[in-house]
């Protein structure tokens, strides 16, 4: 007998930007917690475009299992021919999230480090998402993953509001990846 759309929890798609093995840890755990989950592999900028513009991915939640630096998510290396076609290469910026995405209602979840910066938070949040929670610094890989296992387990399965899951995520995965909060509302909301 299969689930039907009534009986998951929530609706995630894990966009897979040059990180399958925290991907496919995400989506097993999402899956175990009764989220109806799509894996969306990102091979290239104009991929990730479709998924942030709401072409390839539309879930409630959106987890963005990729790398970061301070300039934002990282995007593989390209042979010239194929860049030369992308809207954008290298990095998605928070400039770049302000130009391409549309996320209305949508909790984004980043496990790339430093994409937890207020900046990107704010790019994201201006687009339509309704909280954003990323690492400011650079989380542990394994804890990055059991993070948002935490975070997904105390939201959906526990019923915590948001900000008490993330509180409860923190408590349980003692990292120094410093995971934020970042909800839609007044300027400088966040946790």
């Amino acid at each position: 007998m299969s689930l039907t759309p009534s009986l998951y929890r929530a609706r995630v798609d894990i966009a897979a930007i040059d990180t399958a093995e925290d991907a496919q840890a995400l989506r097993a755990v999402a899956e175990s917690y009764r989220c109806d989950t799509r894996l969306v592999p990102v091979g290239c900028p104009a991929h990730l475009v479709e998924v942030l513009a709401g072409a390839a991915s539309t879930a409630e939640i959106l987890i963005l299992a990729a790398h970061g630096d301070e300039r934002g998510f990282l995007l593989p290396e390209l042979a010239p021919q194929i860049a030369a076609e992308q809207p954008f290469n290298g990095a998605l910026t928070p400039q770049l999230v302000r130009r391409h995405a549309r996320l209305p209602g949508r909790l984004v979840i980043s496990v790339g480090c430093y994409t937890g910066s207020p900046a990107m938070a704010g790019a994201f949040l201006a687009r339509g998402a309704r909280a954003y929670i990323g690492p400011r610094s650079a989380p542990n890989g394994e804890a990055a993953v059991a993070f948002v296992a935490a975070l997904l387990y105390a939201h959906l399965v526990r019923e915590l509001a948001l900000p008490a899951a993330v509180d409860n995520a923190r408590e349980l995965v003692a990292d120094d990846g410093e995971w934020r909060l970042y909800e839609a509302g007044p300027p400088g909301s966040h946790r």
